[in-house]
């Protein structure tokens, strides 16, 4: 077995008043988005609601939104190279 030192720091959980203020979002719209299935991925621990900052940054970043000047910059940072 591998010395405790050895392994990874498991992620922290935040609550959902953590998570909401992480994310910008109420409390409320967190609990509406979990009853209706939508929002970030949670981790339920025996009837406790925790989320992982990971997946919190992974569903921001699925909303993310390109628009015209966004694809512009893309292109000259790159050379025109997609």
């Amino acid at each position: 077995m591998p010395a405790a030192s050895n392994l990874p720091a498991p992620p922290r959980l935040l609550r959902t008043p953590e998570a909401a203020a992480y994310t910008g979002l109420s409390v409320s719209s967190l609990t509406k988005f979990r009853c209706l299935g939508k929002g970030p991925r949670f981790v339920r621990l025996s009837g406790a609601v925790r989320y992982r900052a990971q997946d919190l940054d992974d569903w921001m970043n699925g909303g993310i939104v390109e628009t015209a000047d966004s694809r512009r910059q893309a292109q000259q940072a790159t050379g025109g190279r997609r």
